[in-house]
């Protein structure tokens, strides 16, 4: 339970800092700001060293990824900004 609790509480710290950082360098208040806030955090979680892996691995890791929570966190702020 507390890996659990650790990994989640990792995810909306990278999260949240990185929209926050993003929607103030752009000025802007718009979904590119959540999907490029996902990019950040699904790179980020999934390069964390658990094994040995080539770099190239990590790198195709941290791709699938950003791509992966970029899409779920556009999906989320669509549903939540738009759909009423």
């Amino acid at each position: 339970m507390s890996s659990y609790a650790k990994s989640f509480a990792m995810f909306g710290l990278v999260f949240s800092g990185a929209e926050c950082t993003v929607e103030k360098v752009r000025a802007r208040h718009d979904i590119w700001n959540s999907i490029i806030g996902g990019c950040v955090t699904g790179a980020v979680m999934s390069s964390q060293p658990r094994q040995s892996i080539p770099h190239r691995a990590r790198a195709s890791q941290m791709a699938v990824g950003c791509g992966g929570m970029a899409a779920f966190s556009a999906a989320i702020d669509y549903y939540m900004e738009y759909m009423e």
